[in-house]
């Protein structure tokens, strides 16, 4: 997705995505896009802070063998965002925990 969005060819674990040459208006797009294709919700601001393997670490891809958590936020559905103590239980239980989450970020 960021690649796409920013027009570039690869993106580090290690990158900050304004830090690319993002900005506000493409932050949103790249976003909702994720959002849309993932159900992964990640905040403008976690956008302009971490980096890509920051927020693949703290942001988790839903179980494919399970349903999703979706909270009901005033007429607005989202998804709930794993703690990172959960995160870090996945990636010990699942090698590949976050290679999974990275390739997914990267190759959409």
């Amino acid at each position: 997705v960021w690649c796409e969005a920013l027009g570039i060819e690869r993106v580090s674990v290690h990158d900050n995505f304004f830090d690319l040459g993002g900005h506000s208006l493409l932050s949103m797009k790249v976003i909702e896009r994720i959002r849309k294709e993932t159900a992964v919700v990640i905040s403008p601001r976690v956008l302009l802070m971490e980096s890509l393997g920051a927020i693949a670490a703290t942001h988790s891809l839903p179980d494919v063998d399970s349903k999703p958590d979706i909270q009901d936020t005033g007429g607005q559905q989202q998804r709930s965002v794993d703690s990172s103590a959960n995160v870090e239980r996945k990636a010990a239980a699942s090698p590949g925990f976050f290679n999974k989450i990275k390739n997914r970020l990267l190759n959409k």
